[in-house]
């Protein structure tokens, strides 16, 4: 969103910063590393209950795991539906609630990306394996919906708050537009920049060998996000624009002195969860990176909630959680991330429509939910999932090409 007219929309805090800013805080829950099962003949999502079998075996798949990115899902688009809408556009009568918590999904999002992603990489044992099929998932469908945000943008009552130039819509190209010091044209795609960092982070840690004993590297890196972080919090307005100030303010965005703690709580109890390393020291790790998180952070997260938070996930992890077995919680996990994409600005354009026909608030935004759910559900199985299956085939193939001919390079040369 250009901020040259308009004062920043915060979409963590819900209200419009005082001063505006080159990038703005949107909220989102990335649901940027979450799977959707496989479809056969009719549209369904395959997931795994924890069984009591003769072997004792756990599934690969945590049911429970997939009902948190539902939780994120629903979270999401009752902050951006209730609280969020109302701040920015506002409805024609008052609404008769609103739900401010959506930086809670946040936090609860990039421990979960954590904790699932660290799971990958040691499965894969190969980072160029899982930073490949990280992309394959997030880039064919980002691109499309950037494309459509073009289009959305022109419509009410986005139009009326959201302007951009060339340059903006080819830095949101790269998926990094912050870096390049631009806004997202989709506010809430700012934690998909993150996430494809903390990639490139953990795939450098698995490279450098701190895969197997990750604990030491991991409370390095919070010992630097702890002095940086407090570095870029305590850094004066004015500074900035100075080039050890704008140094600062580029390494915070590339090291993510801020929400790197959160993912190594991921991370840790991931490691904990599988039996790798000391118990003891990586609980200890947990909640060392609890304490830089919240003294680094300055959107005023509650430290009990993310007590809570810490345990809910590593209930999950160990499949303790019942009630996050219900297959609706699945189903939404399937598709949270064309949900994650689409249901912004295209829910946006429809309340404000269904609002001036003279729908009452509340009406609005339960269509504005059924809808993004029914269009993320078509874009998931038509969409997504078609692109997806096609190129990782083809990337497949590939992979296998390529080994016969590297084998038979030493017989020619000999």
């Amino acid at each position: 969103i250009s901020i040259g007219q308009f004062q920043a929309f915060d979409y963590e805090t819900g209200s419009f910063n005082r001063q505006p800013q080159r990038t703005c805080f949107p909220l989102r829950f990335a649901f940027i590393g979450m799977h959707s099962a496989r479809s056969c003949h009719r549209f369904h999502y395959r997931f795994a209950v924890l069984s009591m079998s003769e072997s004792n075996q756990r599934s690969s798949r945590v049911v429970e795991l997939d009902a948190l990115r539902a939780l994120a899902a629903i979270n999401l688009m009752l902050f951006h539906f209730t609280h969020v809408y109302q701040v920015k556009y506002g409805f024609s009568t008052p609404l008769p609630f609103e739900f401010p918590f959506g930086k809670y999904g946040v936090q609860l999002f990039f421990m979960l990306s954590g904790y699932v992603n660290a799971l990958t990489i040691f499965r894969k044992k190969k980072a160029a394996e899982f930073v490949s099929s990280r992309l394959i998932r997030i880039i064919p469908l980002y691109y499309l919906v950037m494309i459509l945000n073009l289009i959305l943008l022109t419509m009410m009552p986005l139009s009326g708050f959201a302007t951009y130039s060339g340059p903006q819509a080819l830095a949101n190209f790269t998926l990094v537009p912050r870096l390049l010091g631009f806004d997202c044209l989709e506010p809430v795609t700012w934690t998909l920049q993150i996430e494809i960092i903390f990639y490139g982070i953990l795939a450098f840690l698995f490279c450098s060998g701190g895969a197997d004993r990750p604990l030491r590297p991991l409370m390095l890196y919070l010992a630097l996000c702890l002095v940086g972080g407090l570095a870029y919090a305590n850094l004066p307005p004015d500074s900035k624009d100075h080039w050890a100030g704008a140094t600062l303010v580029f390494l915070n965005g590339v090291l993510l002195f801020k929400y790197m703690p959160l993912f190594t709580i991921g991370i840790l109890i991931q490691q904990i969860r599988s039996n790798n390393g000391n118990r003891w020291l990586n609980g200890f790790g947990v909640l060392l990176s609890a304490i830089v998180f919240h003294l680094v952070d300055d959107h005023g997260y509650n430290p009990l909630a993310t007590v809570f938070l810490v345990g809910l996930l590593g209930l999950a992890a160990y499949g303790k959680c019942p009630p996050l077995r219900h297959q609706s919680f699945v189903f939404i996990s399937g598709i949270s991330y064309s949900l994650y994409l689409l249901h912004n600005h295209t829910g946006c354009i429809l309340m404000h429509h269904l609002d001036k026909l003279g729908l009452p608030p509340i009406a609005c935004v339960f269509a504005a939910i059924a809808a993004s759910v029914v269009i993320a559900t078509i874009v998931t199985r038509w969409v997504e999932q078609p692109i997806s299956n096609w190129l990782s085939q083809k990337l497949k193939n590939i992979r296998a090409n390529m080994i016969p001919s590297l084998k038979s390079k030493p017989a020619q040369s000999s």
